[in-house]
C-alpha cells in the first residue's frame, strides 16, 4: 500500500470499519477508566498507556457513551522518501486504541474516531528515523493530492523531543488530523478523524493526552 493510500485509510470512515475486524477486545463505555502510572524506560507498552474512554470523551464529547478497541501493535507503518514511498519498522513493544460511537457503522464519513498507538522502539535511532520520516512527509507533501486525500501542515507546539503534524482531507469530505511525538525511544501517534474539520486545539489536547498517559 502506497503512502497515500495509507493516509487516505487513516481517514476513511468506510475503511476504519475494515480496521475492526482485525482488532482486539471491544470494551464497553466506562469500563477502561485508567490512570497515568509510573514505568520504566524499556518496559514492554501495556494498556494502561493508553487513555481510557472518558478521558478522551473530555476532549472529545461524541465519544462519551461509545466503545474503545485495544489491541497489540508491532510495527509503526510510515512514510518513505517520497510522498507515495512507505515504510514499516517493527517496534520492541505497541498497543493502539481506537475510540468510536457504539452505533458506528462505517457506512457514512460522518462518525468522529480517535486511534492512538503507542510504540516502544528497539533504539532510540529507529525512534528518531521514524518520527523524522513523518516530518519529512508533512514538509514534502503539504499542499499534493495523493490518492483521494490532500494533505496540509498543521502546527504543533511543544511536545517531547521530536514532533510533526498533519491534515489529511479526503476527497468525500472526511478529514483526518495526524500527529506524531517522540521521547527517547516512546513514540505516540494520534489519529482524529471526523466528517467535518476537526479542531486544531482538540488534535493538539489529545496529543497532549496520549502523550502524557504514554510517558508518565
Amino acid at each position: 500500500m502506497r503512502t497515500g493510500q495509507m493516509m487516505k485509510k487513516t481517514v476513511s470512515a468506510g475503511a476504519a470499519a475494515t480496521v475492526l475486524l482485525g482488532l482486539g477486545v471491544l470494551a464497553p463505555a466506562g469500563a477502561d477508566a485508567t490512570t497515568p502510572v509510573a514505568r520504566p524506560t524499556g518496559s514492554s507498552v501495556t494498556a494502561k498507556q493508553l487513555p481510557g474512554l472518558a478521558q478522551v470523551a473530555k476532549i472529545a464529547p461524541e465519544l462519551a457513551n461509545g466503545l474503545r478497541v485495544v489491541d497489540r501493535a508491532k510495527r509503526v507503518e510510515g512514510p518513505g522518501k517520497t510522498c507515495r514511498a512507505e515504510s514499516s519498522t517493527k517496534a520492541a513493544s505497541g498497543r493502539s486504541a481506537l475510540y468510536m460511537p457504539k452505533d458506528f457503522t462505517g457506512e457514512g464519513a460522518t462518525d468522529m474516531l480517535v486511534y492512538l498507538e503507542v510504540f516502544e522502539m528497539k533504539t532510540k535511532k529507529d525512534a528518531t528515523k521514524v518520527a523524522g520520516s513523518y516530518r519529512r512527509f508533512a514538509k514534502l507533501c503539504s499542499g499534493k493530492q495523493l490518492d483521494g486525500a490532500t494533505i496540509s501542515r498543521l502546527a504543533l507546539p511543544k511536545i517531547g523531543q521530536q514532533r510533526a503534524a498533519m491534515r489529511m482531507t479526503a476527497d468525500d469530505g472526511y478529514e483526518g488530523a495526524l500527529t506524531i511525538v517522540r521521547r527517547g525511544r516512546t513514540v505516540v501517534i494520534t489519529t482524529v478523524g471526523d466528517g467535518q474539520v476537526v479542531k486544531r486545539a482538540d488534535a493538539v489536547a489529545l496529543t497532549r493526552l496520549a502523550f502524557r498517559t504514554a510517558t508518565t
